[in-house]
C-alpha cells in the first residue's frame, strides 16, 4: 500500500500541468460512409506565460492519429506529418482545412453526425490534455460575391 501512495504522489506533478491550453470549436467533419481517413479541426489558445508544444495525438476509436499540415507547393497540394505544433504564450493556432489539422486514420466503426470523439493532445512537458470533438457537417467559408458597381 505504501508503494502505491508513493506512485500516486510521483504522478501528481505531471497531472497538475495538464490542461493549460484552451480548446475552442473542436470538431470532425462528417465523412462519407466507409471513409478510412477523417480530420479534426479546432482553435488552440495558450493563456500561459511559456510556449506549449503539442507533440502527438491519440483518438478514441481510430487506429492512428497524427499532426498534419496541408499546403500548396509549386501549384501542387500536399499533405505531410508535422513533428509538433507550438503555441506561443498568449497566442492561438487554428487547426483548419487547408492548413494544420489532426489526421485520423482507420476508424474502428462508423462515425456519424452527433457522435463525439475523445482526442488526447500529448504535450512536450509529458502532460496530456483530452478534449471532446463533435462530429458535424463542415461549414464552408463564405465566398465573397463579385459586385458590378455599374448596375443601377
Amino acid at each position: 500500500m505504501k508503494s502505491l501512495k508513493i506512485f500516486v504522489c510521483l504522478m501528481l506533478p505531471t497531472s497538475a500541468f495538464a490542461g493549460d491550453l484552451n480548446i475552442k470549436d473542436a470538431f470532425i467533419p462528417v465523412a462519407p460512409p466507409g471513409a478510412m481517413a477523417h480530420a479534426a479541426y479546432m482553435e488552440i489558445s495558450n493563456p500561459g506565460e511559456t510556449a506549449e508544444q503539442i507533440i502527438g495525438v491519440t483518438a478514441e476509436g481510430y487506429a492512428m492519429a497524427h499532426l498534419h499540415k496541408s499546403e500548396v507547393v509549386n501549384d501542387v497540394a500536399t499533405m505531410s506529418m508535422v513533428d509538433l505544433i507550438e503555441i506561443a504564450p498568449g497566442q492561438s493556432v487554428a487547426l483548419e482545412q487547408g492548413g494544420l489539422h489532426i489526421m485520423l486514420m482507420r476508424p474502428s466503426g462508423p462515425v456519424s453526425e452527433g457522435d463525439t470523439v475523445t482526442l488526447t493532445l500529448e504535450l512536450s512537458d509529458g502532460s496530456s490534455q483530452s478534449i471532446e470533438a463533435s462530429v458535424k457537417p463542415m461549414m464552408m467559408k463564405e465566398m465573397p460575391h463579385a459586385h458590378d458597381d455599374n448596375e443601377s
